[in-house]
This record gives C-alpha cells, structure tokens and sequence, in this order.
C-alpha cells in the first residue's frame, strides 16, 4: 500500500506538470518538417507560420509545441516591431508519462516562426 505522503507527492507532481487543459493544440517538429511550416492566425487576420521547432540539446528528440503559447509570444514580438525569423523561447516541461511539452516563456525550445508585418 502506498503511503499517504507519497501519495500526495504524486498528487502534487502530477499537477505540476499537467497538460493543459486545451490538450491537442500541439504541433511537433516531425509534422512542421513535413508540412514546410505550420500556419498560425493572429488578432489582425495576418498569417505567422512555425518555420522550425528545436527541442533543448541533448535531452529529447520531440516535444509537443503549444500552439496557444507560440500564437501569443509570436503576437507580442509583432506587437514590438519583430517580423521575419523569429526565434520563440519556450519553456520545456514532462508530463506524467515521459512526453515532453513546451509552453510559456522560458528557456526550453526554441520556435522559429516567421512573424508578418501587420496588416493595415
């Protein structure tokens, strides 16, 4: 029988690392490589597209790339005058079972995403 702390330990990691509730709003490098790039609507009908996505060096081949994430840092680097290829940071996370994810700002993977010039 497990005991109450670890079982509360466990409550506690897996919350920590949950997916987000809007699960499957992902993309991976295997689909951006075969697609050539990974359309993404922004606030002022301008298309960006994820040119590239680059998982933390030598710690795991895919990771899931939340697209809610990279829609709203790539709309902040539009909103501050950055277009064409532009790398978005994101932070890199595991979920219960060993897939990786990465969402929100930090250091995790980087997105190249190639960000339009803002429509008129």
């Amino acid at each position: 029988m497990i005991s109450p702390t670890k079982a509360a330990l466990g409550l506690v990691l897996a919350t920590a690392f949950a997916i987000p509730a809007h699960a499957g709003d992902f993309v991976t490098k295997a689909q951006v490589d075969r697609s050539g790039g990974y359309n993404i609507a922004l606030k002022d009908g301008s298309v960006a597209r994820i040119m590239d996505i680059r998982p933390p060096k030598g710690e795991y081949k895919e990771c899931h790339v939340d697209i809610p994430s990279v829609r709203k840092l790539t709309q902040e680097a539009q909103d501050s005058k950055k277009f064409g290829h532009v790398p978005i940071r994101l932070r890199a996370r595991m979920d219960t079972i060993g897939n990786f994810f990465c969402l929100g700002k930090g250091n995790g993977c980087v997105v190249i995403v190639m960000v339009p010039r803002p429509q008129a």
